[in-house]
């Protein structure tokens, strides 16, 4: 069973810190757009946002973001790694059995490393231990960087700003008084139904566009071993010469070709074509090989690989998040109808929300703010905050890990 590596908790530590302090301006305002009463245009949001409210609640969210992207990641490899080795152990044991017995067998590929069961398994153990980090940090980081809803006045011009405080300390003083320790945990199952199958959607296809890229790289490389054949056979190393020397360099050169052409053609191949039943060795064998291709990758497989699985995961839980939005900062911002006109929505009316389940608060969006379409609202900037975070950090992470691996960047 592997074992806890500190320098995997500093990757993913110094990852955490770097896609935060670049992209907490992008979150501000997705949590004002999501949390608004209304669809209210972003750039009148962004008009009405001073700059250094931008990065509200950066220092509280930074200090828990580290511990909580840490645990997540750590969590995640932890878990990827040990269900790899559980699988090996069973396809060693299994492999002293008789080829009928290949239930057992088939084990090892549902939970080898890059087998979609794993890739599962990890995501959702990762996101249920590190939602006790997440879910204190996005409670307090959310009401900050809603404020005192003065960023509203455009859209509500006779609305009162909030009482509650808007600076973390204070903050959470507040929450601890009136709400309790369970106030801090706001929110923690929606967000376990927001971020499971995020984290789900994301790590499968993450994984699976690393594959792709390891191919087309490794394809790319014997294309380019292949042209330095050509090349050298076009240049005429290697031919006979009337010169003994000549000769002597010429075989030595063929040589040379020979080789570099064995080695073009024979790369690693992906294709396992088993006439029988398929033993342990078959399958370590197809495991290693996906492996090797993605081992070391250029950056930007990482930065496309991230951003193809954040926007698509993004897009399909944009709902969940909405309501969780919503939900957490229901004590910081009311809203309700007036008048059954959802144009003359106003804060802190009789209708108090912040009593509200998930489910109910789900219902009265549907019904008093704009029906379907309201499930869209902030989608386009949730898609432009967690592309790039989620690029910075897995592609920081992938780095340091391969540099503290030994392994050497193409």
């Amino acid at each position: 069973m592997p074992t806890p590596d500190v320098s995997t908790i500093f990757d993913s530590s110094f990852a955490s810190l770097m896609s935060r302090l670049l992209t907490h301006p992008l979150d501000t305002l997705r949590v004002r757009t999501q949390a608004s009463p209304s669809s209210i245009p972003m750039r009148q949001i962004i008009r009405h946002t001073r700059i250094k409210e931008l990065y509200n609640g950066l220092g509280f969210a930074a200090m828990f973001n580290i511990p909580a992207l840490s645990t997540y990641l750590f969590i995640y490899d932890y878990t990827k790694a040990m269900l790899d080795n559980h699988g090996s152990k069973t396809s060693e044991i299994n492999n002293n059995t008789t080829s009928a017995n290949i239930s057992n067998i088939s084990s090892y590929h549902l939970l080898s490393r890059n087998s979609f069961v794993n890739h599962t398994i990890s995501a959702v153990l990762a996101e249920v231990v590190s939602g006790l980090f997440w879910t204190p940090m996005e409670v307090v980081k959310s009401r900050t960087q809603v404020g005192d809803g003065m960023w509203l006045s455009t859209k509500y011009p006779n609305s009162p700003t909030s009482a509650s405080p808007t600076r973390p300390l204070p903050l959470i003083k507040t929450i601890l008084l009136r709400e309790g320790i369970r106030g801090m945990f706001r929110g923690y199952w929606i967000s376990l139904f927001v971020f499971v199958p995020h984290s789900v959607i994301y790590f499968v296809m993450y994984e699976k566009c690393k594959q792709v890229a390891g191919m087309w790289w490794a394809d790319k490389a014997k294309e380019e071993r292949k042209d330095r054949v050509r090349k050298v056979r076009k240049e005429g190393i290697g031919t006979n010469d009337s010169n003994d020397k000549n000769n002597t360099a010429g075989k030595t050169a063929g040589k040379s070709v020979d080789w570099l052409q064995k080695t073009a053609i024979s790369g690693p191949s992906l294709d396992a074509k088993v006439s029988s039943p398929p033993s342990s060795a078959t399958t370590d064998t197809v495991s290693l090989s996906l492996s090797s291709h993605t081992s070391t990758l250029p950056f930007q497989a990482y930065i496309i690989s991230s951003a193809i699985s954040t926007s698509t995961a993004a897009c399909l839980t944009n709902i969940l998040d909405l309501i969780k939005t919503r939900y957490q900062t229901a004590h910081q911002l009311q809203c309700s109808p007036h008048n059954a006109s959802p144009s003359t929505l106003h804060l802190n009316s009789t209708v108090n929300i912040t009593s509200f389940s998930p489910y109910r608060l789900f219902l009265y969006m549907y019904r008093h703010e704009g029906g379907p379409k309201v499930f869209v609202r902030g989608m386009g900037v949730r898609i432009m905050w967690m592309v790039p975070a989620a690029a910075v950090s897995m592609t920081m992470y992938e780095i340091l890990k391969q540099r503290r691996e030994g392994k050497e960047m193409r």
